[in-house]
């Protein structure tokens, strides 16, 4: 019974944040609306294969890494390193398949932030629920408790934020009339991200 209660609350913890934040952003948009569809895909893939194929590449990468050992420099490099680069480059794959095969949709730089986002917050929600289990059935509610505070709350935003930036960076690239800002932007907007992820993950 204590089993399918944590997994209830874990669950609840995990989409009920997300969908007041994903709610917030939403409204934010209120001049030109994007589909709901649109931005349920963007979530979509955040939640469930933008996870999958950061935690397979995540886990090859990590055999070379293990030679380094289990020490702190190995921790560095696997959680500042190898986490953030893959994370953000698989999230940001549908925002470059949005930017590419839907022009119309996704034309300002506020686009951008929105499904960047979106995408963030799909993808948080599902790390979110494999931490929260894994703290309650390795370390108990006490810790659970810790866990979800930190991870739903004070820093509910940073997949959104992270990923939103290499949205914005494509939505600036597609208002540009300058070729050189088209081909250099975008990859910063992505590094900005990588940057910012590793900074909170090594943090």
């Amino acid at each position: 019974m204590e089993i399918v209660l944590g997994v209830f609350l874990s669950l609840l913890a995990g989409v009920v944040p997300t969908t007041i934040y994903a709610a917030v952003i939403w409204w934010f948009d209120r001049y030109e609306k994007e589909p709901l569809w649109l931005l349920t895909v963007a979530f979509l893939w955040g939640a469930v294969p933008a996870i999958l194929l950061s935690l397979i590449v995540e886990l090859i990468l990590g055999v070379p890494v293990s030679v380094l050992g289990e020490g702190l420099w190995a921790e560095v490099v696997e959680s500042g390193g190898v986490a953030p680069v893959i994370e953000e480059i698989v999230k940001a794959v549908a925002l470059l398949g949005l930017f590419v095969f839907l022009r119309r949709e996704f034309d300002n730089i506020l686009d951008g932030i929105i499904y960047g986002a979106l995408v963030g917050f799909g993808f948080a929600m599902t790390e979110n629920i494999l931490y929260f289990l894994s703290s309650l059935f390795t370390k108990g509610w006490g810790e659970w408790s810790v866990v979800v505070f930190l991870r739903a709350v004070v820093f509910g935003l940073n997949h959104a934020f992270f990923t939103s930036l290499t949205g914005a960076a494509l939505g600036f690239a597609r208002l540009s009339r300058a070729a050189w800002e088209k081909w250099l932007v975008p990859p910063l907007g992505l590094g900005l991200a990588i940057a910012f992820h590793a900074i909170h993950n090594i943090g």
